[in-house]
């Protein structure tokens, strides 16, 4: 179980779960509770920092839209990012440690070589549970001309909450859990693109840069590493029924639940991608061309 770094009496959360390779994990729920409410303090705190930092500057230069979009939406779009590289992180080395188990490992935490990896995986679930659960408030707060608070939005945090929910009460897709949180590599660029266009660089090459490296992260990590890992799972998905049909109910249920929720986070990725993404690509270009036309 969890335990307490010496002399210091802060929680050890580096070792949460006590792992067999038999018997499976097994949380200290105690030590669980104690993580969930550090990780969203952390996000409380961290958003608010944010929050000073765009608050601190001085926007009169910009337009009146790009004032309330900096001091609205900038913290948002600042610790996004951040919860973008803790889970690039975790995604990565629990993607590296469980890349080379077999089927019951990466589904039920059964049979895994690395202790280690098993708690990477756990704890990241819940720093990303956290950081989504925060982020409902911060979005459920932005002024709605501003067009963030979409249903979409919504629809992605709560399936990809209950995911995280589901996945640590039972302790399984662990493997799934790796290559979605990278997924979140495609923020990154996306963020920078919003912050070059509110600040007044929409024609910069730091834009267009961050423009296409977005649209090339998220068809590679969004579309083609999400279908990859879906046809993964469906090669196997005999194996993956066995090996969930040999946990106790609440564990199987949830893996079921699971597999559910990463369909249909699939769809809307793909959603996002053909009709968000693309029409604004080719439109974009099409504008560049006609520009072009009028100068000749």
């Amino acid at each position: 179980m969890a335990g307490y770094l010496p002399e210091s009496g802060i929680p050890d959360f580096t070792n949460l779960i006590h792992y067999s390779p038999d018997s499976g994990p097994v949380m200290s729920y105690k030590a669980v509770s104690q993580l969930f409410l550090v990780c969203l303090l952390f996000w409380f705190v961290t958003y608010r920092t944010c929050s000073l930092l765009f608050l601190s500057q001085n926007f009169s230069q910009y337009p009146p839209d790009s004032q309330k979009k900096l001091k609205s939406l900038g913290p948002g779009y600042l610790y996004s990012t951040i919860n973008a590289v803790i889970c690039i992180y975790f995604g990565y080395m629990v993607f590296v440690g469980y890349l080379g188990e077999d089927e019951l490992c990466q589904t039920a935490n059964l049979q895994c070589s690395s202790a280690e990896t098993v708690n990477l995986s756990f704890i990241g679930g819940i720093f990303l549970m956290t950081y989504l659960i925060h982020d409902l408030f911060v979005v459920w707060q932005y002024p709605p001309e501003l067009g963030q608070s979409g249903w979409d939005v919504f629809i992605h945090h709560f399936v990809f909450i209950f995911c995280t929910v589901a996945g640590t009460r039972a302790m399984v897709m662990p493997f799934a859990y790796s290559w979605l949180s990278l997924c979140e590599i495609s923020t990154i660029p996306l963020n920078v693109r919003w912050l070059t266009i509110s600040y007044g660089m929409g024609d910069s090459f730091l834009y267009h840069l961050s423009s296409y490296t977005f649209v090339l992260a998220f068809f590679a990590f969004r579309v083609v590493l999400y279908s990859w890992g879906l046809w993964d799972m469906m090669a196997q998905i005999n194996a993956i029924l066995v090996s969930l049909e040999s946990l106790e109910t609440v564990r199987k249920w949830c893996g079921y639940f699971i597999l559910i929720l990463i369909f249909a986070g699939w769809f809307l990725q793909l959603y996002w991608f053909f009709f968000g993404i693309l029409p604004l690509l080719f439109r974009r270009g099409a504008k560049k061309q006609t520009k072009g036309a009028k100068q000749d």
